[in-house]
């Protein structure tokens, strides 16, 4: 972790990851659901996918309201990372 940001950018990263994981996880139960049956390799990276494009969508956001918002590339990595979390800690156990 990089302890030289100021607060509020480790609390936003830390949302980030926050809403990737929720993200992710939605996505591993809503294929589970639909494809009980999924491959390994789909269900490490679908919420990963699923993850990376949230965080995609919001920074994408973000560019449109460059007076309000700022897009950077930490806040999709973070939301991503939330991705991979869920991926490497619940695809192997389904």
């Amino acid at each position: 972790m990089d302890y030289n940001l100021p607060d509020y950018e480790r609390l936003d990263h830390r949302q980030h990851f926050a809403v990737g994981t929720l993200v992710g996880a939605s996505a591993l139960a809503g294929l589970m659901a639909l494809d009980p049956d999924a491959s390994l390799p789909k269900r490490i990276l679908v919420p990963i996918a699923a993850a990376l494009l949230a965080g995609a969508v919001k920074e994408a956001m973000d560019q449109r309201d460059p007076d309000n918002h700022t897009c950077e590339t930490g806040d999709l990595f973070s939301t991503g990372l939330g991705g991979v979390a869920v991926s490497l800690s619940f695809s192997w156990s389904l």
